[in-house]
C-alpha cells in the first residue's frame, strides 16, 4: 500500500464498504499500545480501508522508532564517546516530523556550545600554547 494511495470513491449505484469491528480490533488495540510507549507494527492483512488505515499506522510506527532510534544514538556518541556534533537525521516526512528533528538538534546546539567554547578556550590557554602578552611583544 503506497504512502499517498487514495480512498476510492464511490461511484453512483456501488454500496459503501462495510467495516466490521473485528477487522478494527486489532489496529484500536495497537494504537493504544502505540499511545502508550510501544511502537510495534501490525501485520498488513485485510483490504479495503482497513488495509489503508493499517499501512499509515505502520508508516507512523516507522518514523516513530527512527526517531527514538536517532534519539539514542546521538545520546550515546555524547556520552560515550564525547561527540560534541552529533545530531539527530531526519525521517521521512515533514511538517511535525521536521519541525521534531530541527528542535533536537536546536536545542542539542544551545546545550552544546558552552561545552565546546571552554574546551577551545581550554586548549589555548594550555601550558605551552599561551599566547604572549602585548608587553611581552617586540
Amino acid at each position: 500500500m503506497s504512502e499517498n494511495s487514495a480512498t476510492h470513491v464511490l461511484e453512483d449505484g456501488q454500496k459503501p464498504e462495510q467495516l466490521r469491528a473485528s477487522e478494527l480490533r486489532p489496529l484500536l488495540a495497537a494504537m493504544t499500545a502505540a499511545r502508550d510507549g510501544d511502537f510495534t507494527k501490525i501485520p498488513e492483512t485485510g483490504h479495503g480501508m482497513v488495509a489503508e488505515l493499517t499501512a499509515v499506522f505502520n508508516q507512523i510506527m516507522d518514523r516513530s522508532t527512527h526517531f527514538n532510534g536517532e534519539v539514542q544514538r546521538v545520546k550515546r556518541e555524547l556520552v560515550r564517546h564525547g561527540r560534541l556534533d552529533e545530531r539527530v537525521t531526519a525521517s521521512p516526512g515533514q511538517g511535525a516530523w521536521t519541525s521534531r528533528v530541527n528542535d533536537v538538534n536546536q536545542l542539542l546546539d544551545a546545550l552544546v556550545a558552552p561545552a565546546a567554547n571552554a574546551t577551545r578556550v581550554a586548549g589555548a590557554t594550555a601550558p605551552g600554547r599561551a599566547r604572549p602578552s602585548q608587553k611581552d611583544r617586540p
